[in-house]
């Protein structure tokens, strides 16, 4: 059975309060005084007037408990935060490839001794999408799904990252040999 509980004081009789109880019992509404009906006190307790029910947590849709407004957990509240943050990985590459530009553009104004600072910056770059390469290979991404994000052919993306780990292995090794030459001959 529903009930539910009306306010009808006016404002012309604000000290005369009547509350109207209107309820449906097996199809039929049925409206009454409040202080009529013979079972006031246990009608109104069997209602629950003052409890509103509980929303499910907003993650999981599990019950709240009491002293929760919102989550079940702390554990659901981060994992909840986490879902509706919102990267911008296009927009971040969209201001990285303005900077680069702009460096570009400063070192190109005849400004020779910076120009190994942007050689560096090309360098990392080169080095950054190898390693992204090797990254989304080993989430599962294939090689045509690589090539078709950048327009280009499968083997155009296998060529250039075998290339790129060839050039990084053979510098690594460089850069390991000079190191030992110059320990020996600090000896």
């Amino acid at each position: 059975m529903s009930a539910t509980i009306h306010d009808t004081s006016t404002w012309a009789k604000p000290l005369r309060k009547r509350w109207i109880v209107k309820y449906r019992d097996g199809g039929t509404q049925h409206s009454m005084l409040f202080d009529e009906r013979e079972d006031a006190e246990q009608f109104a307790a069997g209602l629950n007037l003052g409890a509103k029910p509980k929303p499910p947590c907003a993650h999981c849709g599990g019950p709240l408990p009491d002293d929760r407004r919102r989550f079940c957990s702390d554990q659901c509240r981060h994992r909840r935060y986490r879902a509706e943050r919102t990267i911008e990985t296009a927009e971040f590459g969209r201001f990285a490839i303005y900077m680069i530009r702009s460096l570009a553009r400063r070192i190109g104004g005849s400004d020779i001794a910076q120009f190994g600072a942007l050689w560096d910056v090309m360098s990392e770059a080169e080095r950054a999408v190898t390693d992204a390469i090797t990254g989304l290979r080993s989430a599962g991404f294939t090689w045509e799904e690589l090539g078709a994000e950048i327009g280009v052919s499968r083997q155009a993306v296998q060529q250039w990252h075998k290339r790129r780990l060839a050039d990084a292995d053979t510098s690594g090794q460089a850069s390991t040999e000079s190191a030992v030459n110059e320990s020996l001959t600090a000896t």
